[in-house]
């Protein structure tokens, strides 16, 4: 993990039926008599870092520009569910979602997993009968 590479952690405590905390930590290097001027070690650990989220976002940007470029998705007219307890979570991969192309009418975002099953069991209810 990224925060293990900077002498950081990372923690999941986790709880059937009450969800994950995530936890990192990254060491705080701080210069006593000037708070404001930074070690040759921050220095280079801070230029570490923002060569390796420039990456990261790289390899993002790049994995986004590549499925919006005209491949076919054949999952695109489908009903999408997203589930999640975290209201923000469910609207980011809404926006991630539409930006791929994905109509918002074909998004359905719950909060929780009794939530998705009752969504579940509605939309096999008003399914049309094949003939």
């Amino acid at each position: 993990m990224i925060c293990e590479e900077f002498g950081g952690t990372a923690i999941v405590h986790s709880k059937k039926g009450q969800g994950s905390v995530f936890q990192a930590t990254l060491p705080l290097i701080c210069n006593s008599t000037n708070p404001f001027k930074r070690s040759k070690e921050e220095i280079a650990l801070s230029e570490k870092m923002a060569k390796v989220m420039a990456s990261q976002m790289d390899r993002i940007k790049r994995n986004f520009e590549f499925t919006t470029k005209g491949i076919p998705l054949p999952w695109k007219d489908k009903k999408i569910l997203v589930v999640d307890d975290e209201a923000y979570n469910t609207e980011v991969l809404e926006i991630i979602l539409g930006g791929i192309g994905i109509s918002p009418d074909k998004i359905v975002t719950c909060l929780s997993g009794s939530e998705a099953i009752e969504v579940i069991k509605e939309s096999i209810q008003n399914e049309p009968e094949s003939q």
